[in-house]
């Protein structure tokens, strides 16, 4: 069977995004935070949570005029200097604070922040120009560079890796790769379209994400304030193992890539993470800290994926998009961490189940999205046949994995789907009340994208071949 991964793309991974990505992120403005400033959000460890939320509201309250130089080179490289300058400022104030006082210890939070959500949008935005299998294969590598940016952390000054990354940035984001995948980004609108602007209908998928996003940062950033001793110097631990569960998520498919796999995975990883913590002895703490990491980054790379993929599928501005991500990211986390400074560290029975409870809502509030494989009964004498309803839902999930893979549009996904149920080209125009010939423009642009031939060939792509239902009914759902 064919593989959705090749050694081509494995090879053709953009290794400087994904590097630029990982310095970006691992820019720590809590290291810039100023003495008085701390002092005046006394209830939480981490007050820089809410400049760079700040940050990142701006950034997508301006959604529209910052799109263009995001992704310039001018802009980027004069960010990774001001973060690197902001950086240093605020080393320069630490080691002479009765020197340095008043509004210059905060500005140089303030640009930190600010270039930091700046450079993570431009990455970002980058990405979103991807397929699904290169954009996961990008943020594998994502992975492996935090890891390894997350162990020299520890070997390190505090603001070593802060203002080193700048530089790195700089480079990785100047390269002709890295510019040529802001070009060809097919996100970008034209100048007759309204840029930036996003659909009722297209927007609630996105919303949900959001809102699971922000549930489990919550999570996470509670149970992290729970723990009565310091784990972060284990916890990127938990990066191999995010990076582990993703490349077996793109080993074990096929030609069709089950994205919902880490989301699955990333779920019971921080249920698991909230059983250990809860047994509150021996090194439980730091297990459940390095299951916590895991967790994040397995979920933050299906949701980078999901997100990149409807930017590009729905036309979505990836800067409103991951500007708000980030934003709805910090204030969860900045909630978290006051809710858990507020109740004190150790094993809390009561907040610890409603945690788990909250993991659960996320994990059952997603199952309509559910995109698990074609199931065939062991049976031999019924190996063919699976029940009406479930055989509609099957091909639902098979067609939603597909359309988001191969980055099909919205109507050449109805297509498909139509396509998977067997119908005639002529049904398919009376069911979507569209002109045979835009029913086989679709068809072809979706056997283009497919890369296959024939409604056979595309029945075999989808694992349909040998699949049928028990009982043909004339009333056939078409959603």
């Amino acid at each position: 069977m064919a593989k959705a991964v090749t050694v081509n793309q494995i090879r053709n991974v953009p290794f400087a995004l994904a590097l630029a990505f990982a310095c970006a992120w691992m820019l720590d403005p809590s290291a810039a935070i100023p003495a008085g400033f701390a002092s005046l959000v006394s209830f939480s460890q981490y007050p820089h949570l809410l400049v760079t939320s700040l940050a990142f509201g701006v950034l997508a309250l301006f959604h529209r005029q910052t799109s263009t130089f995001l992704s310039s080179k001018a802009f980027v490289v004069a960010s990774c200097s001001l973060c690197f300058l902001g950086f240093f400022g605020a080393w320069a104030c630490s080691l002479q604070p009765e020197t340095f006082q008043g509004v210059l210890p905060f500005a140089c939070l303030c640009v930190t922040a600010l270039c930091r959500a700046s450079l993570l949008i431009s990455c970002l935005k980058a990405l979103a120009g991807l397929p699904l299998v290169d954009c996961l294969l990008t943020l594998i590598a994502w992975q492996f560079f935090v890891g390894i940016l997350r162990a020299l952390s520890t070997l390190l000054p505090p603001l070593a890796i802060s203002c080193i990354a700048p530089l790195a940035i700089a480079l990785c984001l100047t390269r002709k790769t890295s510019i040529a995948l802001w070009r060809e980004n097919p996100t970008a609108t034209s100048p007759s379209e309204e840029a930036g602007k996003i659909e009722p209908r297209s927007f609630f998928p996105i919303a949900r994400l959001l809102l699971i996003y922000s549930l489990i940062i919550f999570t996470i950033q509670t149970l992290q304030g729970f723990a009565p001793t310091p784990v972060a110097s284990v916890s990127y631990f938990g990066l191999f193992i995010a990076i582990a569960v993703t490349s077996i998520a793109l080993a074990v498919n096929g030609r069709i890539v089950r994205i919902k796999q880490l989301y699955d995975a990333s779920l019971a990883i921080l249920e698991l993470a909230i059983i250990v913590f809860a047994i509150g002895a021996g090194c439980s703490y730091e297990i459940a800290s390095i299951l916590l990491d895991a967790s994040y980054m397995t979920f933050s790379t299906f949701f980078f994926t999901i997100l990149c993929n409807l930017c590009q599928r729905r036309g979505n501005n990836p800067v409103f998009v991951f500007s708000l991500a980030y934003l709805a990211e910090q204030l969860a986390a900045f909630l978290g961490e006051a809710f858990s400074g507020m109740i004190g560290p150790g094993v809390h029975a009561l907040p610890l189940v409603l945690l788990a409870g909250l993991g659960a809502i996320a994990f059952v509030y997603l199952s309509p999205l559910r995109d698990g494989s074609l199931e065939r009964s062991t049976d031999p004498a019924k190996a063919q046949y699976v029940d009406p309803a479930r055989y509609y839902t099957i091909l639902a999930e098979t067609c939603t994995s597909v359309a988001m893979q191969c980055s099909l549009t919205k109507r050449e996904g109805d297509v498909l789907l139509l396509l998977a149920q067997r119908k005639t080209l002529a049904q398919i125009s009376d069911d979507l009340a569209v002109s045979l010939a835009t029913v086989k423009t679709h068809t072809h642009n979706i056997y283009k994208k497919l890369g296959v031939h024939s409604k056979q060939e595309l029945y075999q792509f989808l694992g349909l071949e040998n699949l049928s239902y028990s009982a043909k009914s004339s009333t056939k759902p078409t959603r």
